[in-house]
């Protein structure tokens, strides 16, 4: 998992985990990007 997300309360902080590579967003992290936040909306 290249997106790490960790909730505390009210305050979603959302990770890019890709070191090696500067933390650029290839494919895979964008759609993992979207997951995130579609799940963010369904937590409201």
């Amino acid at each position: 998992m290249k997106v790490l997300v960790e909730k505390k309360e009210r305050i979603c902080t959302v990770i890019i985990n890709r070191p090696e590579k500067r933390n650029a967003v290839d494919r895979e992290t964008a759609g993992e990007l979207v997951a995130a936040f579609e799940e963010f909306e369904k937590d409201d």
